[in-house]
């Protein structure tokens, strides 16, 4: 409830998730009660548990967040490259000051995973956690997981922004020429609108791209939370 997309949320009230929480483990107790590990009633004990417990729903909620981060990053080197890199306001998900174009792509996000149930995924990701993962280990195929997602964060950023990018590169290019062939047009004041204008245009033209593109790698977040659970459970 705190680390996953959506329901950890600034835009969801704590007491909202905090009543949540109670009321789904008061329905999941009866369904994993045969799974809960028998613990002593000392102070340690449920200590070392209840971390156990945190470390497991950090992880699963970073796989989910890797997602959205990855939108984030391209939409603010999209923005950086329309002109919009210092133009910032509150992202209602976070409440911290964000660029533009990232709000807009983590929202689009955030649709697609509400639409394709994801967020019920990590529901059923907590119930096969206490089958799966009996206690939770930071192994080193974990180790590797969460390494080779990252940097899979960083390639679809780039995959995403590419088409933008690479756009307002030629853009750039033909601005420096139509600079150099008629110094006495003011490139400067002419090009950062140019820039904005067609970066937009080329956001809308491939967008029809956009939506499906994403949506496949929502959708094999299903596969990678129980990956992680079998590499938290070894």
């Amino acid at each position: 409830m705190v680390f996953a997309p959506f329901l950890g949320s600034g835009a969801i009230a704590p007491t909202i998730r905090i009543v949540f929480s109670f009321a789904f483990s008061i329905v999941l107790f009866p369904l994993v009660q045969e799974q809960v590990p028998e613990t002593s009633i000392n102070f340690l004990a449920l200590v070392l548990l209840l971390a156990g417990e945190l470390l497991i729903g950090m992880v699963l909620g970073f796989v989910g967040q890797l997602l959205l981060a990855s939108l984030q990053i391209a939409g603010q080197v999209m923005g950086v490259q329309m002109g919009f890199g210092v133009i910032n306001i509150i992202d209602p998900q976070t409440q911290v000051e964000t660029p533009v174009l990232s709000i807009l792509y983590n929202l689009i996000g955030i649709l697609l995973f509400l639409s394709l149930n994801a967020h019920h995924w990590f529901i059923e990701a907590i119930v096969a956690s206490y089958e799966l993962v009996p206690g939770f280990g930071f192994s080193s195929g974990l180790f590797d997981l969460l390494m080779k997602s990252t940097a899979g964060m960083f390639l679809l950023a780039v995959q995403i922004a590419a088409p933008v990018v690479a756009i307002l590169l030629i853009v750039d290019i033909l601005i420096g020429i139509v600079g150099r062939m008629a110094p006495q047009i003011h490139v400067l004041i002419i090009g950062m609108p140019a820039k904005s204008l067609i970066g937009f245009i080329f956001l809308a033209a491939t967008m029809h791209a956009f939506i499906p593109f994403v949506g496949r790698h929502i959708s094999s977040l299903q596969e990678n939370l129980y990956i992680y659970l079998k590499a938290m459970g070894a």
